[in-house]
């Protein structure tokens, strides 16, 4: 190793390998003897050699461009399982995870680990081409034929992607004392100099590393976004274990999150469509690597439905859901929220809703009912179900059912089943893995639950009582308790004042004194049960279920207002309206202590636009009184005084001409003819404002 590095020196690095000195005949050969030292003491535990696999890692793998400049027999002979499996991957592993390789030096050892397994070549610097010319290795590489090796390599990638998103400058002062120690014989002068030359080296490097992170995934690590290599590892992956679903999708989710962090960490913005400063076409940037992930996951026919069939079996979910089914709505297995779940099945869960909620961007109606893909609909009314069930309790959670369920599924589990699925999680149980998926779940499993809800309102293809099932259970639950315990109540002015002022569920839960309430207006307690009646009052339940509380279902009407009834929500609307007016004192007159009147003006010919000019911008103003001043088509001004009626009629005249089809600003459902906003009115001038004009 000390020849090895004198050899680096000597090549003009500085003290830094670098590809150049790799294409040295020299140093070729000392590579030879190092790999050779590391074929011989594969099976070694003493502590040398160990250390001398580290210091090989640190120095060597590290070398920006190492898997393009060494020979083809250096490469085979890296590729050996003994070296590869057995030491690279694992000791990459664990150095990453120690915070021994980090930053950008984490970055070189991830691309050239990367280039090495897949047999793929980095991208040029610069292209100037429309479409990049991505140089992959032809046919299927051979270290992944192997399912350890592949599942080896999914770790190593995991822990370099988290360590290389972490500051740059604790990775280079390890290596440095590693090259340190690797001249403790040269003399005192010689010493000296060298400790100069790497320390100014490393100073300059920790400066450039987030300047270059990106270049660094952009060139070197593209092919790990390539669907390609993603189908290869997925197939790979699951023929040694069925839990092996589980790796891949932690391997997926830090593509996606690491490289987003990374690019962020650069402090440069992300180019629009992937061109740089010259306006030049670029190959694929870190961003653009997790949007690659996302599109294969995404877009590929097989890989959400061989998801969800993973989550069907492993976590109780239903696989299909009849239309005629009544009961059986409020998935038990998720009652427990995203917390009662185990972490592996979160992160598949994660990655599942991230990647439907990108296909659900371009899905359209007759994708769903007509071609029925990506699922069929039994298999999308399971997925809405689930969903609908999962966001609710992230709210409203059931401890013990989700502790019950968990129960019976292990004992259920065989044990080589059990031991499989072990595995899969000691790759995967990392604190930054399971903090990702629980981030997905929560960001994304309400998108694709909303993309749903709309779609079934344009054309059905579930229950009516499917998306509000869990509140009628919980309200059902909380009236067979009301009998046996008693406790402080909610009012529906405590949720909507909620509602108005944007309490969390935080601020309410951290007040000890203030126990889990209950709705007790009829409205919000009328959610109809699964048989039709409605329930009667309910009040806070002891510690099984958590009830109604003010700031969850605050919470819950704002990310998935359909959960719950649509009486229960027009009361909450209407006092929200009430105690707006009687903040602002909007339904005063100026006389009377109110804001002063809002005057308007329109022409009858163009009324929207007029109206859509004075109102537009009038902000909260605009829930001031009006006074109306209609234009004839002379352009004369119509006789009359506004008392109301004039308002009443603009705004109904408003509304008429905002749905009228020449505008485009709104379509119909096909059979029942509702209205509903045009996906394409973003593509109309103003078309955006004036709908939000329109809806307030």
């Amino acid at each position: 190793m000390e020849s090895l590095q004198q050899q680096c020196q000597g090549a003009g690095s500085g003290g830094i390998f670098n590809a150049a000195a790799a294409r040295t005949a020299g140093l070729q050969r000392v590579f030879d003897v190092a790999i050779t030292a590391l074929e011989v003491f594969c099976c070694a535990k003493q502590q040398p050699w160990q250390g001398f696999t580290d210091q090989f890692v640190l120095v060597v793998m590290t070398t920006p461009g190492l898997a393009v400049a060494a020979a083809g027999p250096i490469k085979a002979r890296l590729l050996d399982p003994a070296v590869l499996r057995l030491q690279l991957l694992p000791v990459s592993t664990r150095l990453a995870s120690q915070g021994q390789l980090s930053g950008l030096a984490a970055l070189h050892c991830l691309a050239n680990l990367a280039q090495l397994v897949t047999g793929c070549s980095p991208l040029p610097n610069k292209s100037n081409d429309r479409q990049p010319q991505l140089q992959a290795a032809t046919g299927a590489s051979q270290p992944f034929s192997d399912p350890q090796t592949a599942w080896a390599f999914c770790g190593a990638v995991m822990h370099l992607l988290a360590a290389a998103s972490k500051p740059a400058s604790k990775s280079f002062v390890f290596i440095k004392q590693h090259k340190q120690r690797l001249h403790n014989g040269r003399n005192a002068a010689n010493g000296s100099q060298y400790e100069g030359e790497v320390a100014s080296n490393d100073i300059s490097q920790a400066n450039g590393s987030r300047a270059s992170a990106t270049e660094v995934l952009q060139q070197g690590c593209w092919m790990l976004a390539s669907q390609q290599h993603l189908l290869q590892l997925m197939k790979v992956l699951t023929s040694h274990s069925q839990d092996g679903i589980v790796v891949w999708a932690g391997y997926c989710v830090h593509l996606l999150q690491d490289c987003h962090r990374i690019t962020q960490l650069s402090g440069k913005k992300e180019p629009n469509a992937a061109t740089d400063s010259k306006g030049n076409r670029n190959s694929i940037d870190s961003s653009s690597l997790s949007k690659s992930v996302l599109n294969v996951i995404a877009f590929h026919p097989g890989l959400l439905p061989a998801m969800w069939r993973w989550l069907a079996l492993t976590a109780g979910l239903p696989l299909e859901a009849p239309l005629q089914a009544s009961r059986g709505l409020d998935i038990a297995a998720v009652a427990g929220g995203p917390e009662g779940m185990q972490p592996h099945v979160v992160l598949v869960l994660g990655l599942f809703c991230r990647s439907l909620a990108q296909l659900l961007l371009v899905l359209d109606d007759a994708d769903l009912h007509t071609h029925q893909t990506p699922f069929s609909l039994g298999t999308s009314r399971a997925v809405v179900s689930t969903l609908n069930s999962l966001v609710f309790h992230t709210w409203f959670p059931d401890a013990s059912q989700a502790l019950k369920q968990h129960q019976q599924r292990q004992q259920q589990l065989p044990q080589q089943r059990m031991q499989q699925q072990q595995q899969a999680l000691a790759i995967t149980q990392a604190a930054t893995t399971a903090a990702y998926g629980m981030e997905l779940v929560r960001q994304h499993a309400p998108v694709v639950l909303r993309g749903y809800y709309e779609r079934d309102a344009r054309q059905r293809f579930c229950q009516p009582n499917l998306w509000t099932e869990p509140y009628s259970n919980l309200m059902a639950s909380l009236n067979a308790q009301h009998k046996q315990e008693r406790s402080t109540v909610a009012t529906t002015a405590a949720v909507v004042q909620a509602l108005l002022v944007g309490v969390g569920l935080g601020s309410e839960d951290s007040d000890g004194d203030n126990p889990a309430t209950s709705i007790t207006s009829p409205a919000l307690r009328a959610g109809a049960s699964s048989s039709g009646s409605p329930v009667s009052p309910a009040t806070v339940v002891g510690a099984g279920v958590p009830g109604l509380r003010t700031g969850a279902l605050a919470s819950l009407l704002r990310c998935a207002p359909q959960a719950v009834p649509f009486c229960a929500r027009l009361e909450l609307f209407r006092q929200m309206l009430q105690q707006d007016k009687a903040r602002g004192r909007w339904n005063l007159s100026p006389v009377e202590g109110g804001p002063p009147s809002l005057k308007l003006t329109v022409r009858r010919d163009v009324l929207l636009e007029d109206a859509y000019r004075g109102l537009g911008g009038a902000g909260h103003n605009i829930k001031a009184r009006l006074q109306v001043t209609f234009v004839n088509a002379q352009g004369l001004a119509e006789a009359g005084i506004d008392q109301g009626g004039l308002m009443k009629e603009l705004l109904e005249q408003i509304v008429a001409a905002g749905t009228q089809p020449e505008y485009g600003l709104f379509t119909t459902t096909q059979g029942s003819g509702l209205l509903y906003p045009n996906p394409a009115a973003e593509a109309i001038p103003q078309g955006l404002a004036l709908l939000k004009f329109l809806g307030r």
